[in-house]
């Protein structure tokens, strides 16, 4: 394992380390045939997510007055277009502007021209609905656009709604032609997105520069998510606080986090960084929001995010998250002080080239039905010398949102 990544990865992390009286697995024969009680078996589980889609609340609609709305009006007549977002998406489809409806799609379709301009409180766009925006129906469309956008183009990190450095304002406005319109505008101008988008764009392309395009679609996806996990270190702190943070963005994989932590995010910044990379190959690919469960006895849970791909006509699932296990080893590490057998199984287990290569993509390429109900496999129980065996991965289930 690349040593230097540990050191940005924090102490504390959700995973737990106990004796198999209390591991998912109990009463079952393990692969040795011991019961789980076993004093020679380490076990341990994890939970690595931090996604916040369901958690967040992020509308707030303002009615406002007549001379606020003159003021908008007049904000809006002086508005220069700027040169755009300094950035780029090589995609041809987006996933999730294909399955929204016509009035999600509108939504999204102003927030993309809020967000390619956000230099700036004067590129105020407005929505046209036929829907009472003071609904709750318009309310989770709005959501669902918002999310969708966000999804759809991990470039535009700045407008992700757990991205926690720059919001949205939502106001009510007059009605036109029949319609009732909303008018979006950021909340504060974004004063250094050109710099920070030449750093993002600078980061990708150094990415992308050994990953020859030729390669097939299946190889340039493996190598991706093989550099992917080398560059990111899990942010614990992020999800331990819950709260909004680049972390939460493809900003936070290639860059950093809020705290300025270089390559440091979450589940969500794990996937949006690989969507965005698998996109300018042209290789169909997405983010999957859900929530993870290990089945160990309290039944933790989270909410947690993931990739879909396509390669060829099938579409796979990929976990580049939890196959990055530096953030594990890590709190292992701390656990047991060296010259312990758990520290050796741990030096030992982290040794063996072999064995971290079927560790570290334990969720690559699987089907849907594999990691819904993740049984983990047999291989991946690792035996050390002194006869202490282990699976770090355990068994999981992901559950979709939609």
């Amino acid at each position: 394992m690349n040593k230097k990544r540990w050191a940005a990865v924090l102490a504390i992390m959700i995973a737990i380390v106990m004796m198999v009286t209390a591991c998912s697995r109990s009463g079952q024969e393990t692969a040795a045939g011991e019961k789980p009680n076993d004093p020679n078996r380490i076990s341990h589980v994890q939970m690595l997510y931090g996604e916040m889609s369901d958690e967040l609340e992020g509308f707030d609609l303002v009615e406002l007055s007549e001379d606020q709305l003159a003021e908008m009006d007049r904000a809006m007549r002086a508005y220069t277009p700027g040169t755009g977002a300094p950035v780029f998406n090589n995609a041809e489809e987006f996933y999730y502007y294909e399955r929204l409806t016509e009035e999600q799609q509108n939504i999204y379709d102003a927030l993309y021209l809020l967000a390619m301009d956000p230099g700036t409180t004067n590129n105020i766009v407005t929505v046209y609905t036929d829907q009472d925006p003071k609904t709750p129906a318009f309310e989770e469309d709005f959501y669902v656009a918002w999310v969708a956008l966000g999804d759809d183009h991990p470039e535009l990190w700045w407008i992700n709604i757990a991205g926690g450095d720059h919001g949205i304002n939502t106001f009510i406005g007059q009605p036109q032609n029949g319609h009732n319109t909303v008018m979006l505008q950021m909340s504060e101008a974004y004063e250094t997105v050109e710099e920070d988008a030449a750093a993002f764009n600078t980061a990708v392309e150094n990415f992308m520069a050994d990953i020859d395009p030729s390669l097939s679609d299946e190889e340039i996806a493996l190598t991706v998510h093989d550099k992917l996990i080398e560059l990111a270190a899990y942010d614990t702190e992020t999800m331990l606080q819950d709260r909004a943070d680049l972390a939460h963005t493809a900003y936070g994989a290639f860059i950093a986090n809020s705290e300025g932590i270089a390559n440091c995010c979450v589940c969500d910044g794990y996937s949006l960084a690989y969507e965005y990379i698998l996109q300018q190959y042209g290789i169909p690919c997405t983010v999957a929001r859900g929530r993870v469960e290990v089945p160990y006895p309290n039944g933790e849970q989270g909410g947690h995010a993931w990739n879909l791909v396509m390669i060829g006509d099938q579409w796979y699932e990929i976990d580049s998250t939890w196959d990055d296990q530096t953030t594990l080893f890590e709190e292992m590490s701390e656990q047991y002080p060296p010259g312990t057998d758990e520290y050796q199984f741990y030096e030992e287990m982290t040794s063996d080239e072999a064995y971290m290569e079927l560790l570290e993509h334990n969720k690559y390429r699987l089907m849907t039905d594999e990691i819904q109900d993740f049984v983990s496999p047999d291989y991946l129980t690792f035996t050390s010398q002194n006869g202490l065996y282990g699976d770090p991965v355990g068994d999981s289930w992901r559950r979709r949102y939609c």
